[in-house]
């Protein structure tokens, strides 16, 4: 049954002239009867017959009518998608954000959505990228995550979003020194990390900072997210390091932060896509990604 025939049955139904069909198609009057002839052999029933000179649709035409209609709608319409699907109008994205970029995430999405209603964007939000595998191995359309991640791999292209430094998070209630040469003034404090496992980069650039403050923590609470250990910070549980991305994105008047000033404190963020993609949605996104950070 293509849609050709149901065309010519919908026209004839509409006018019950084949004359009139024959004449807005331009075709002969004999194919038009004809193909409706296909068309009544195909469902094996009758949809026209004639009393004296005029043309009327039987019981059975008037029951495909709407039927006949219908599917010439989807077919136009599951054509214009494809068409849509292929300029990247319709669609999804899979996208996974570090925790630490969402800031940079939501400038992209806010004006990505408003210029492309038509697209689903599944979005993985997780701490500090905690499924690098997953992302190397190209499950996602874009990536917002660490710089060194995404290039190690060599499979992706990317723009720098931000640069996050380290900073030293702990309750009000902790009196300040007047230098930050060393830790001492924590040694009464607990300590709250971050599983080892869900965040491996800031983990080990935690355990550095220890060590060359020669300060060893005391650990009394570990979590696989940073929002809630900036949670139990505020909550005067103990201090923590945290990126300055996660505090300014948690603001709390029950801490302060203070910025560790060394140069090898900071991390640089991108936003990724794969170099292999075929996903014209992700293709708009990218657009919207280079319009904000080139």
């Amino acid at each position: 049954m293509d849609s050709t025939k149901l065309k010519y049955f919908i026209s004839a139904a509409q006018s019950l002239n084949f004359s009139e069909v024959a004449r807005n198609f331009y075709v002969s009057q004999p194919t038009i009867s004809h193909q409706i002839g296909l068309l009544e052999q195909e469902l094996g029933v009758e949809l026209f017959m004639r009393q004296g000179t005029k043309l009327h649709l039987t019981g059975e035409g008037e029951f495909f009518f709407p039927i006949a209609r219908k599917i010439v709608d989807d077919i136009h319409d599951a054509s214009l998608d494809i068409v849509r699907y292929k300029q990247g109008k319709m669609g999804k994205i899979s996208i996974f954000v570090t925790e630490t970029c969402r800031v940079a995430f939501q400038r992209c999405i806010a004006v990505f959505s408003k210029n492309n209603p038509g697209v689903l964007v599944d979005t993985m939000i997780m701490s500090s990228p905690t499924q690098a595998e997953t992302i190397i191995s190209g499950e996602y359309d874009i990536c917002f995550t660490l710089e060194t991640l995404v290039k190690s791999s060599g499979r992706f292209d990317c723009l720098t979003t931000h640069q996050d430094r380290l900073c030293l998070v702990l309750p009000e209630s902790i009196p300040l020194p007047e230098n930050m040469k060393d830790f001492s003034f924590l040694n009464d404090v607990p300590f709250i990390g971050l599983h080892p496992t869900n965040s491996i980069f800031l983990h080990n650039d935690t355990q550095q900072i220890f060590q060359k403050k020669g300060f060893t923590p005391h650990l009394v609470n570990r979590y696989n997210r940073m929002d809630e250990v900036l949670l139990s910070v505020n909550a005067g549980l103990g201090f923590a390091i945290l990126p300055s991305s996660i505090i300014s994105y948690n603001p709390s008047r029950s801490i302060n932060s203070i910025q560790l000033e060394d140069g090898g404190y900071s991390v640089d963020y991108v936003a990724a896509w794969r170099k292999d993609n075929r996903n014209g949605a992700a293709e708009l996104f990218v657009s919207t990604i280079k319009s904000i950070y080139s």
